[in-house]
């Protein structure tokens, strides 16, 4: 439940940053329509993604990790996160690996907060 939590919040996260960046750059109303939908079309399509390829990965990498504690652990899933959201590079030559790195780093971060939040421990999968 913790993995779905994370892709929730992730959700969110990228539509306030994507609209706090919008922002900065309207000048009509009717732009803001413009920013909403875009922010709207960039969270959705990434979230969903992370929810089709990250949870998986997510859970193989607590999998992987469970044997390690305190920052090796961190060290380790924080790695996996991000070598697996740069596989875009591999995948297509258009510059997408920023976009999934980044996804993938801040879903690394959600679900760590709510892994300290919840008081899960490294040895439980969800």
């Amino acid at each position: 439940m913790r993995k779905l939590k994370a892709v929730g919040y992730l959700f969110l996260l990228v539509m306030i940053c994507l609209h706090v960046l919008g922002f900065r750059n309207l000048e009509t109303l009717g732009d803001l329509k413009g920013v909403f939908l875009i922010s709207l079309l960039i969270a959705g399509i990434g979230c969903s993604i992370t929810l089709v390829y990250g949870v998986p990965v997510s859970i193989l990498s607590d999998k992987i990790t469970q044997s390690l504690k305190g920052w090796v652990r961190l060290l380790a899933a924080f790695i996996l996160h991000a070598a697996v959201g740069m596989i875009a590079l591999w995948v297509q030559e258009i510059n997408v690996i920023n976009i999934g790195l980044l996804f993938a780093i801040m879903y690394w971060v959600i679900d760590e907060i709510l892994r300290k939040l919840e008081g899960t421990p490294n040895n439980k999968i969800p």
